[in-house]
């Protein structure tokens, strides 16, 4: 073979090559993005499978039903915003959509819904509401310690946990109609996300 043609080959070689690698650069790239997609698209689903059994558990009290639905939909816009994973996003929606689940039986044990009594009849009723929906048993215990420590901000202890306290605020000082002079005091105590705080800031003005 002559010099040239040995070039030449060697050319050829190391230009299938680089094709190669790019190829095999993209289809792994597409794989991944496709893995993402169909994970958010299975998460979702399992956040509306709970949706509908918090839905069936309330019954006719519409007045819980729909705060749970507006917490989780606060919760759900700050957490994407904020760049909560994929595992945070998914435990933090189904803290919000359960967090007040324990106030049905409050009520009917104590004739009261006082915090204390949300945070302890809470956990065990979201555990038997999420059994058959196969979830690591690690985010299930999360979700139970959100729901059991929601009114108890001393016990926050990382992003998720935060943005399920400022999501649960943003609609309860509408329900509540909290005093301007309270919200903001709140506001400085409680808010740390960007989002959370840009949401209040509006609704504020």
């Amino acid at each position: 073979m002559t010099k040239r043609n040995t070039v030449l080959s060697l050319l050829l070689v190391v230009g299938m090559t680089t094709v190669l690698g790019a190829a095999t650069s993209l289809s792994m790239k597409y794989n991944t993005h496709a893995n993402t997609i169909h994970e958010m698209k299975e998460n979702e689903l399992v956040v509306e499978k709970v949706i509908m059994k918090m839905i069936a558990y309330y019954g006719n009290d519409l007045k819980r039903t729909h705060h749970a639905l507006k917490v989780h939909n606060f919760a759900r816009t700050i957490a994407k915003l904020e760049g909560l994973s994929s595992e945070e996003q998914l435990t933090l929606e189904i803290a919000a959509v359960l967090h007040d689940i324990g106030i049905p039986e409050s009520e009917r044990k104590y004739n009261s819904s006082a915090a204390g009594y949300q945070e302890k009849e809470g956990p065990p009723i979201a555990r038997e509401l999420l059994k058959d929906l196969d979830l690591d048993k690690k985010m299930v215990e999360r979700v139970c310690f959100m729901i059991g420590h929601h009114h108890t901000y001393e016990k926050v202890d990382k992003t998720d946990f935060q943005i399920l306290f400022e999501a649960d605020f943003l609609v309860n000082m509408y329900e509540g109609r909290a005093g301007k002079d309270r919200i903001i005091e709140r506001q400085k105590k409680m808010f740390k996300t960007k989002t959370g705080n840009a949401i209040l800031n509006s609704m504020m003005n």
